[in-house]
């Protein structure tokens, strides 16, 4: 018996309970008037609670982006809408019934993970459901890379963020111990550690269970120069601080 499993992780409110369908069974793609499964980065840090050889499955939403280049043609991007501007995406492959609906298109995907002949982690969808509206193109195409562009603002050194919306430009140190722990930054090129860069869609895994996919890590490089806007008012962790990301980290020049 399949059953099915909505996942969670330390801090995420609960996820509501699996949508009654919404159309007959036999019908090409529901309608719900709002999303009741997760958002689509999620069903990846709650990849272990998901896993079709495992007999589970669950409701994720999103934004339908383009096709997945170098792969079959069913396999479609489903961005996700909460966070990450765009590069926050997992690959889906949709029931033929809904092979035809565009990109832009807010959609809740039944289903769960399998492994491609490529390797390649996909969500595998059995049942789809149209959500209101269409999505705005994103700010940036799937994937997780550093942006090659200027950040939106002068930026501050980690040590001098204060609020929301600062632009922090900061070198790489060390990469995260662990997924969601965050990369450990200092002020200059040779300066001790500060603070902690959490990057969208970066946190732990339920159970501690990290099943990531290499392209699923930020692939920023120790000694690296990069830039953040800031989600939210600096927190603590311990002696340093711990900013959090609301978009992709800007490359800047320079290394360490």
């Amino acid at each position: 018996m399949t059953a099915a499993v909505a996942g969670g992780c330390a801090g995420d409110p609960a996820p509501r309970p699996a949508p009654a369908d919404a159309a007959p069974a036999d019908a090409a793609v529901g309608r719900l008037a709002e999303p009741t499964g997760m958002p689509a980065w999620r069903a990846v840090v709650d990849r272990a609670s998901l896993l079709a050889r495992r007999g589970l499955e669950g409701d994720v939403y999103g934004a339908l982006g383009p096709p997945v280049a170098d792969a079959p043609a069913e396999l479609r991007w489903l961005i996700d809408e909460t966070e990450g501007d765009g590069a926050l995406a997992i690959r889906v492959a949709l029931p033929a019934a809904a092979a035809a609906l565009s990109a832009g298109a807010r959609v809740q995907v039944r289903g769960a993970w399998t492994v491609d002949a490529a390797g390649r982690w996909v969500w595998r969808g059995a049942r789809v459901w149209r959500l209101p509206g269409a999505a705005p193109p994103p700010a940036v195409p799937p994937g997780l890379a550093p942006v090659d562009e200027a950040p939106p603002g002068a930026p501050v050194p980690p040590s001098a963020a204060r609020r929301r919306g600062d632009v922090v430009a900061f070198w790489v140190i060390a990469p995260p111990a662990k997924p969601g722990d965050g990369w450990l930054v200092a002020d200059t090129p040779d300066g001790e550690p500060v603070a902690f860069a959490v990057l969208p869609g970066e946190r732990g895994a339920y159970g501690g269970q990290d099943m990531l996919a290499p392209d699923e890590q930020w692939p920023l490089e120790v000694g690296g120069h990069y830039a953040i806007v800031l989600a939210r008012r600096p927190r603590r962790s311990g002696a340093l601080r711990l900013l959090d990301s609301s978009r992709p980290p800007y490359r800047l020049p320079g290394r360490r």
